[in-house]
């Protein structure tokens, strides 16, 4: 093991050791109850449970490996023989299975990661012929897994990105933290997971962002924690030196809604439910822990005091990386707007109020600078991301008002709020899955510049290089400034190679209904009015999509608004402003009064003032007065 070694070498030592299971039993009882409380009340739940007779086949069959650590550590904190018999219930239809995926599946991480903390963990009230069947499972299975990475190179082996990757690579660790100084190839195995994890340590973005969104981040965040403590605590190699995994907590910070509920809690771009399916508190406690992060810790308690994100059988990781040492910060001192740079990604809302207002805005392609500088011509595995460059969402007075359509499998353009040029839509869509090779061969669509003021904030996104060869796109600009605290002004410079259809896209959970250039969306009290702003002469269609195909669980149909200038060009300007709102009249009343010389200038009138607000697209500067 080149650079590793067993540096701990008794039972149990994987995530926790024998000195911390004492300590652990004092804080289920004090600090760490409410975790310790689920724990129990899951893992007595469980007992009801009618299980198959081999577990490992499948993906739904990720849970048992989960639902084993529960147990195992169920036993640790009360010695309560039931959870035992629970243990060798559950570990019986694991064993029987032949393979679990072959080695080389999510089951395979999951399975590994359950059977091995078993193992681990309950050494010791284990019998030995209990051992030898665990362990002859565990050098099977890794045993094909590694040699599926190192040898075969199964089709993840390289997909840095991929959950795919993550989890059986980790299920290694997991393996060789396990049988270390009890089979030699657990040295391979440990070997073999910290190269490729060095190698995702590599990719990852500094700012903490994910190009799968922050939904599939979650599971990827998790699995990568999980195999730096057990290469940290087991073997000696510390990876926490890792910017992307410093920032990773305030990317699902500033996307949580500003009221969170628990199914929908999270404003994500990429394939996500609004909401965090893995943790995200006891990632934010480990987070917290390594980087002693007070205002990570303060938004973690927070949302076990809400009852957010605390997970289900995985919820034994909160027992394990709660750290009560670490402070709790006040998130609410946070500045209102983070622009994440690398994914080119900014989150802005009006107040941390549970009535404010919170827009996403998101441009960037599946292969960003750091990528390419790392990993130049790779896809490293973004099936998940969406072709969505120049897109924004909208969450305000509680409600959502502009969407995105969520955890959809076929990725199209026309399913988000940007623009699509005569029907043509952006790299890597079109496809079940986005095709992040078509993306790895052409400049990177980012933000150029942004500007963050107590009156506005504004990002200029230059998208022009992430559409099809189709759309003939010489350049697109996007600006849009948040007028705090309830308008958006979105303006678009499009030119392409000949004469081009324009169409700009708005969707909603609701109808979208249309009065002369002005369009509304309603849900609940929250309102939004788009008012069309430029050219004159425009052709609007406001409909219901049918989303192209979607997981199980989202939406499956979304209000949708077309926007067109009547004739083709080659060239265009479009100028929207969007205000947000409570049932009643928007505050703000825009008035365009002049696009020449490439400034933009529009009158903005409310009950109490007239202001003007000056943009001068080739500078990119505003001025407000």
């Amino acid at each position: 093991m080149a650079g590793l070694e067993l540096k701990a070498k008794t039972h149990p030592r994987i995530h926790i050791t024998a000195i911390d299971v004492p300590v652990l039993k004092e804080r289920a009882r004090t600090t760490h109850k409410v975790f310790a409380d689920r724990l129990i009340t899951t893992a007595d739940e469980f007992e009801k449970e009618t299980l198959p007779e081999k577990i490992g086949r499948d993906d739904d069959d990720r849970g048992y490996g989960e639902q084993l650590s529960m147990l195992a550590m169920a036993y640790l904190l009360t010695e309560d023989r039931k959870y035992l018999v629970q243990c060798r219930r559950l570990l019986k239809p694991m064993l029987d299975n032949p393979t679990w995926q072959d080695g080389i599946g999510l089951v395979t991480g999951h399975q590994l990661g359950g059977v091995c903390t078993c193992y681990d963990w309950l050494y010791d009230v284990l019998d030995s012929s209990e051992r030898e069947a665990i362990r002859d499972k565990i050098r099977s299975v890794a045993a094909m897994t590694c040699t599926a990475s190192r040898e075969q190179r199964v089709w993840w082996h390289d997909m840095f990105f991929q959950n795919w990757c993550h989890v059986p690579t980790c299920g290694l660790a997991y393996a060789a933290g396990a049988l270390a100084g009890e089979v030699d190839e657990a040295d391979d195995w440990i070997a073999q997971a910290d190269y490729i994890f060095s190698l995702v340590k590599d990719a990852l973005a500094e700012d903490g962002n994910s190009e799968e969104g922050q939904g599939y981040m979650g599971y990827a965040w998790e699995w990568i924690l999980r195999y730096f403590d057990i290469a940290r605590g087991v073997f000696g190699r510390d990876h926490f030196d890792s910017p992307w995994l410093k920032n990773a907590p305030y990317v699902i910070l500033y996307a949580m809604l500003p009221r969170m509920q628990k199914r929908d809690h999270l404003m994500a771009f990429g394939d996500a439910r609004r909401r965090m399916w893995d943790g995200p508190a006891m990632m934010m406690f480990k987070t917290a822990h390594e980087y002693r992060d007070s205002i990570v810790q303060g938004f973690a308690k927070h949302l076990v005091d809400i009852g957010i994100g605390i997970g289900s059988s995985d919820a034994w990781l909160n027992l394990v990386w709660y750290d009560p040492q670490v402070p709790a910060g006040d998130y609410t001192t946070l500045p209102t707007t983070r622009v994440f740079p690398d994914l080119s990604t900014m989150y802005a809302r009006s107040s941390w109020k549970e009535d404010a207002t919170l827009i996403g805005f998101k441009c960037t392609s599946s292969n960003t600078d750091h990528v390419r500088k790392v990993f130049p011509g790779r896809d490293l595995g973004v099936g998940h991301a969406h072709p969505d460059a120049a897109s924004f969402q909208v969450f305000a007075f509680g409600e959502w008002l502009a969407i995105d359509p969520g955890y959809s499998v076929f990725k199209v353009t026309q399913e988000h709020n940007t623009i699509v040029v005569s029907g043509v839509g952006q790299l890597g869509g079109d496809h079940p899955w986005f095709d992040g090779k078509e993306t790895v061969n052409v400049d990177s669509c980012q933000f150029t510049k942004t500007v963050l003021t107590p009156d506005y904030d504004y990002a200029r996104a230059d998208a022009s290089t992430i559409y099809k060869e189709a759309a003939l796109i010489k350049r697109f600009i996007r600006h849009l400034v948040y007028l705090k605290p309830h308008d958006i002004l979105v303006v678009d410079e499009i030119e392409t190679k000949e004469p081009s259809e324009f169409t700009w896209l708005c969707h909603a959970d609701e109808d979208i209904t249309a009065e002369g250039n002005r369009f509304f969306i309603s849900k609940g009290e929250a309102r939004a009015r788009i008012t069309w702003l430029a050219p004159d002469e425009v052709r609007a269609e406001a409909y219901r999509q049918k989303l192209a195909f979607v997981a199980p669980d989202p939406l499956q149909e979304i209000g949708a608004i077309a926007v067109s200038p009547v004739t083709k060009s080659d060239k265009a300007l479009l100028v929207s402003f969007l205000s947000f709102y409570k049932t009643g009249a928007p505050e703000t009343e825009p008035a365009l009064k002049s696009t020449d010389g490439g400034v933009v200038v529009i009158e903005l009138e409310d009950a109490t003032r007239t202001r003007t607000l000056r943009l001068d697209l080739g500078l990119a500067e505003i001025s407000l007065a």
